[in-house]
This record gives structure tokens, sequence and C-alpha cells, in this order.
């Protein structure tokens, strides 16, 4: 094997070793990327020690803008965007919006922010959406049954709205203080080792402090003169805070618990690699 394509290799192996190290990949996904490094590695004859060496010309992981469409069916685009964005926000990412209005038509949720969280939500977004669209039709139905029964239909359907909305606004935050939770808790965990001399807990605390100052950086450079979007006056704060609940409690096919170290897996799957 010639030196270019070991070094396209290793790159290679880099970059799925660091999906799989990132605290916002899926279980899933993680195990996938552990598996793909492995059989890399063993079909290539390429050892971990080689993977340290001439790390100065690895390339930083890029900062890149996506622009996530979100239907505005039913009059309840501009809340669906909201959510959304406060998943990105959740993971690290910085978020603006564009055409975000009150009418049915599509518009797009600006996100900035590294390529593989990006990744990562374009699978996690419609996911969270079909469980929000689920959880707000079923708050909104339980919300108009409890309306009195004198309201006209016009008023019934105001209501109902607010509160479907209202709802959605919520799933969102919810979800995105959960995430925020866990970052926070990741975070911790990596300065108290990194204080301990844990130099691999350091190394991915700085990876983290600096992909923050980055994807800051980029979107400040993408949106100089953005301005804060206004939101909704009309509000059901009943509403709002069950979907807040309803989003902390939300399934997102993750589990950030146990993150073990690259030394171990790699270890485990170039055997499973000579199986196949």
């Amino acid at each position: 094997m010639d030196e270019t394509t070991k070094h396209r290799q290793k790159q290679k192996i880099r970059h799925l070793l660091a999906l799989a190290e990132h605290p916002d990949t899926p279980d899933g996904e993680r195990a996938n990327a552990f598996a793909r490094a492995g059989a890399l590695m063993f079909k290539y004859e390429i050892e971990e020690a080689d993977l340290h060496q001439g790390q100065d010309d690895q390339p930083v992981e890029d900062i890149v803008l996506y622009d996530h469409p979100v239907t505005g069916r039913g009059g309840h685009g501009r809340e669906r965007a909201w959510a959304l964005g406060n998943v990105a926000q959740g993971m690290g990412c910085e978020t603006a919006y564009l055409s975000n209005d009150s009418s049915n038509r599509i518009r797009w949720v600006r996100i900035v922010g590294p390529v593989s969280t990006i990744e990562n939500l374009k699978i996690l977004l419609p996911a969270v959406l079909v469980q929000m669209e689920g959880a707000a039709a079923r708050a909104a139905r339980i919300h108009a049954a409890k309306l009195p029964s004198w309201l006209a239909p016009h008023e019934r359907t105001a209501e109902t709205a607010t509160a479907r909305r209202s709802f959605m606004r919520g799933f969102g935050r919810g979800i995105k203080e959960k995430l925020q939770q866990e970052h926070g808790d990741y975070a911790d965990q990596l300065h108290t080792e990194a204080a301990s001399g844990d130099s691999v807990s350091a190394s991915r605390e700085l990876v983290l402090v600096t992909r923050e100052q980055r994807v800051a950086a980029e979107f400040k450079r993408r949106f100089p003169r953005l301005k804060k979007p206004r939101r909704p006056k009309n509000s059901n704060s009943s509403a709002y805070r069950q979907g807040v609940k309803a989003g902390q409690e939300a399934d997102l096919g993750r589990n950030h618990v146990e993150r073990p170290p690259v030394r171990r897996q790699l270890d485990r799957w170039p055997p499973h690699a000579r199986e196949e």
C-alpha cells in the first residue's frame, strides 16, 4: 500500500473515531463508527499507534451551515421551527430562521455547527418532529375537551390552536434543557478527570471548548446583524409547561452515561472484523 492511500485511510479512521467519541453521537451510530474504524484498520494493517503519528496534519472538523426545511402545515410552522431550533441549540449549534412566519409555506431553520453534529441532527430532527406532533395533537384534544360549551366555534378553534403551539414551544425547550444538562454533566466530568491528570480528558475538554468558540465565531460571521425573533403574545402557560415536561421525557435514542475509551473499543473491534 502506497503512503498516499495509507494517509487517506488514517484520516478516514480518525474521522470515524472522532464521530464515535462525539457526545452527540447516538449509540447505534457510535457502535457502527467503531466497527467501520476497526475493519479499516485490519484491512489496511494500520495500528493504533499509527493514528497518533502525524496528528498535526489532521484536519480540524469543519463548522458548516445547514438549512433544515420545516412545513408550515396547519399554521403551526413557526412553532415547529422554534422547537427544532431549540434542539439544535441543545446540541451545541447556533440557529437563525428564514421565512419563519405564520403562513403554511415551507420555512427553514438555519443551523451552524460541526459536521458530525449536523449529520446527527439530520436524523434526530425528523424523529423529534414526529414525537412532538403526536404529543401536541393529544394535548390539544385534551385541552379542547375541557373548554366551556358556550364558546363559539371560532373561539374554540383559536384556544385549541394556541394550546397546541404553546405545547410545541415547550417541547423544544424541554429537549434543549435535557441536552444542555447532558452536555454540562459531560463537561464537568471531563474537567474533573483533566484536573486529576487525565491527558485524554484534558484533550477532549479542550476540543469541546474550542468547538463552542468556533461555532460562535462562524455564526457571527454568517449572521452579523441578526435580530432576535419576536415571540407571539398569545400563549397558554399550562400547555407550555406540559410541553416542557414532555420534551424532557422525549426519546432521543441516546445514552451518554458511559463513554468507553477509544483504546478499549479498538481492542475489541479488529477480531470482529477478522470473523467477518
